[in-house]
């Protein structure tokens, strides 16, 4: 159920198709989570951004984001789902 609402989330975006998928274009917010997700990394000594990096940059982000408020639908935070994967 969570990743179909994550999908639902994205199809209502379709407005913001990308018309070359070889120039992705990313917007502030985008750009903000993927500088988190590397600041994630960085904390946890690892030399690779993983996608449990990104999950937990997605729920530390200030700001809303539409997978964020999915995410916490479902009880998800950022402190108990750093605490899962530094177990």
């Amino acid at each position: 159920m969570l990743k179909k609402d994550l999908e639902q989330k994205i199809s209502q975006k379709e407005s913001n198709k990308i018309a070359n998928p070889r120039e992705i274009l990313l917007d502030d917010k985008a750009s903000n989570i993927l500088k988190l997700a590397v600041l994630e990394a960085r904390i946890q000594h690892s030399e690779t951004v993983d996608v449990h990096h990104l999950l937990l940059a997605i729920l530390h982000d200030n700001v809303d984001n539409g997978a964020k408020e999915v995410l916490e639908n479902y009880n998800m935070n950022y402190e108990d789902t750093l605490k899962f994967f530094q177990h």
